[in-house]
């Protein structure tokens, strides 16, 4: 278990990333003051559902990985 000092270290790293605005929100906002509402409404869909596929491709490449691995424990590579 990490000593409290790191716990805590660790949480207030994690705040001042959570805070500091990323390029998705300079993007939507960039967006918005040049299309107006609906621009940055279109804006921050696109990228919460380029999200949702980032997540989905990551957690396929995963399976695909996951049922590859007894594979490469059984069988040797022949050089």
């Amino acid at each position: 278990m990490p000593s409290t000092d790191h716990l805590l270290a660790f949480a207030l790293a994690t705040v001042i990333f959570a805070v500091i605005p990323g390029p998705g929100l300079l993007y939507t906002a960039a967006q918005t003051l040049a299309r107006g509402r609906l621009g940055g409404l279109m804006a921050a869909l696109g990228i919460h559902l380029g999200g949702y596929l980032h997540v989905a491709a990551a957690a396929l490449g995963l399976a695909a990985l996951f049922q590859l691995v007894p594979l490469l424990y059984t069988n040797r590579c022949k050089s």
